[in-house]
């Protein structure tokens, strides 16, 4: 099921879609995401060089770094030429909608126009037919339709034994693993940063642990939705905004269904922590993460919430 096209469209959405950013966490921008990937593409160039990886290693490394920092400084001059447009509207191709608030809209016809005439970036689902909402269908392009689109509040997602997955949404049942999913490690059975962290929301630990997010953990997020995207086909935002008390709270129903009910039941008082994560720090450079340590540490800042609120 695809969602219906928006009428309008906010300047960091349009630039959003112009660098293909396809997901903003609520409650960041553009740029915060853009900075994020460009920093942890610089720490991975950094830790590749302490380990004196070889020199068309290294290249690769370098490579990203630059990749993203290329974006970044895209995002932020297409920002700024956006919003100088819009401070000369006579001069302007760009058409602000009526829908306009407290944030400046644009028709996505203008826009799709202005950004294939000014740097020759394409947006096809973006064009409209004369005068009515109907968008001009692109297949394998465009995300929209008129159906209905499932909402994530409807969806649950139960984990298995052995990173089998399966997703309900209403009477529609999805089978998948962690594998095909992006979750699971390249040298090892197990799952890696991101599917650890999945697997901590289905107990009920708290991502990310600490107060404010870093950079990894913007980009985490991003990472997870791809692969939650990936399961359900539902694009929208499947977390609630950010919040000191929660951090990032699923709004589907995820539950981590590997052994039975009683036993669960049995285990709820058995100090949890994030051990998929520590399984996987020595396949990725995120050892500091939330100074995670052990499961079987009860001083690690997930077994104290745990301990706590468990």
């Amino acid at each position: 099921m695809k969602k219906s096209p928006p009428s309008s469209i906010t300047i960091e959405e349009a630039v959003s879609r112009m660098v293909n950013m396809d997901y903003i966490p609520t409650g960041f921008s553009l740029i915060d995401m853009a900075e994020a990937f460009l920093e942890e593409a610089e720490v991975d160039y950094q830790n590749a060089k302490v380990d004196r990886v070889p020199p068309e290693d290294l290249k690769i490394f370098a490579l990203r770094v630059n990749v993203c920092t290329s974006r970044h400084l895209l995002a932020v001059c297409l920002l700024d030429h956006l919003k100088q447009e819009l401070a000369n509207p006579k001069t302007s191709s760009l058409i602000i909608s009526p829908e306009t608030t407290s944030s400046t809209r644009l028709e996505l016809k203008s826009v799709a126009d202005w950004s294939e005439e000014k740097y020759g970036i394409s947006i096809p689902d973006w064009r409209i037919l004369g005068d009515s909402n109907d968008i001009y269908s692109v297949d394998d392009v465009t995300e929209y339709s008129y159906e209905a689109a499932p909402s994530w509040a409807t969806v649950t997602i139960k984990i298995y034994k052995e990173y089998s997955v399966s997703c309900f949404i209403g009477k529609e049942q999805k089978h998948s693993h962690f594998r095909s999913i992006g979750l699971m490690g390249e040298r090892r059975n197990e799952p890696n940063f991101l599917g650890g962290i999945l697997l901590g929301l289905s107990r009920g630990v708290k991502f990310p642990i600490k107060t404010n997010p870093e950079c990894k953990d913007k980009t985490a997020l991003s990472k997870i939705r791809k692969a939650l995207k990936s399961l359900t086909g539902i694009s929208e935002d499947p977390f609630y905004p950010i919040n000191d008390s929660d951090g990032w709270k699923p709004i589907f129903t995820l539950i981590d269904d590997r052994k039975n009910a009683d036993v669960r039941a049995k285990q709820r008082a058995v100090h949890v922590s994030y051990q998929d994560v520590e399984n996987y720090q020595a396949e990725t450079r995120y050892d500091d993460y939330a100074e995670t340590k052990s499961f079987d540490d009860e001083d690690d800042e997930a077994g104290v919430w745990l301990d706590e609120n468990g």
